[in-house]
């Protein structure tokens, strides 16, 4: 969410008193983060980035879909578009 705020504070989408306004909704939300922690997932998601020409970044959110078979939701064109099954077959 911070990548999100920065974003549209250096694109002058929201000036700095929303941005702060949005971190101080952010910190009320009751949320669960999930990363990589294991090395399996880190493992897999370079594995995905070399695969797909993706980010460390962007492939760690398609390891994230990945391990909870979930829909990967994102404005990113090349997550959208780019990975295809054959990622699953690492």
């Amino acid at each position: 969410m911070l990548n999100l705020l920065h974003s549209a504070l250096r694109r002058e989408r929201l000036d700095s008193y929303a941005v702060n306004e949005a971190i101080e909704l952010l910190c009320k939300i009751p949320f669960r983060s999930f990363g990589l922690l294991d090395p399996v997932a880190k493992r897999l998601a370079l594995t995905l980035a070399a695969k797909q020409d993706l980010s460390a970044y962007n492939a760690a959110h398609l390891e994230l879909a990945f391990r909870f078979n979930a829909v990967s939701k994102t404005n990113d064109q090349r997550l959208k578009n780019g990975p295809r099954a054959e990622a699953l077959s690492l």
